[in-house]
């Protein structure tokens, strides 16, 4: 049963790779593993997920594992677009544009209500 398994997910990630490419780099791998995203076989494309869809229908373990998984990678999403977008803007930088923008809308919206004058 395991050497069936093991073929079936090589099969699988080589068909993924042979329609697609490598669909992870080294260094992108790396950059993950640094982050603490954990990288699973179905990250390599369309075969590959279905396999472990497949599987994780049939074994209650591997389901729980493949949940564990993607929760983490969900709840940490937030965090890494955020560390994403302040590497972009130069780090505080975002965040007194974001006080700059908030210190507009409190001064603004109350010549907004007056409207404009006669």
């Amino acid at each position: 049963m395991e050497q069936r398994a093991a073929r079936q997910a090589g099969e699988a990630v080589a068909g993924d790779v042979a329609a697609r490419g490598r669909p992870i780099t080294p260094e992108e791998e790396a950059t993950a593993q640094r982050a603490g995203t954990s990288i699973i076989v179905g990250d390599t494309g369309p075969q590959t997920r279905t396999l472990a869809q497949g599987v994780s229908n049939l074994a209650p373990q591997a389901r729980e594992t493949l949940k564990e998984t993607t929760d983490q990678r969900f709840f940490g999403q937030s965090g890494r677009i955020s560390d994403f977008i302040r590497g972009l803007t130069g780090g505080e930088k975002f965040a007194d544009a974001t006080a700059i923008r908030e210190a507009a809308r409190r001064t603004n919206r109350p010549a907004y209500e007056r409207g404009p004058e006669r």
